[in-house]
């Protein structure tokens, strides 16, 4: 993470105030990966989906999930499809 000089050997209790982009701008790439690693244990990508009482509910919230991570990639055909069953109900 990034280092800050220290010019005396005293332990002291202190606050800092630095901005969250400061302090990425701070770090190198190899704290970069470390700061990823720690934001992706906390933050899980997707859609919170209750627990499934069934294999066809299973089946039905991984279409879900890979649908909305799928958004940037599809067509816009595609989207207009989903779209489109989405406003039948």
């Amino acid at each position: 993470m990034p280092t800050f000089e220290k010019y005396v050997e005293v332990e002291v209790e202190a606050e800092m105030n630095i901005s969250p982009k400061e302090f990425v701008q701070a770090c190198d790439e190899a704290d970069l990966e470390d700061l990823i690693r720690a934001i992706n244990k906390y933050y899980k990508k997707g859609i919170p989906l209750g627990k499934s009482e069934n294999l066809f509910d299973d089946q039905w919230n991984d279409m879900i999930k890979k649908l909305a991570h799928a958004r940037l990639q599809m067509s816009t055909a595609d989207i207009q499809t989903i779209q489109g069953i989405a406003n039948k109900y």
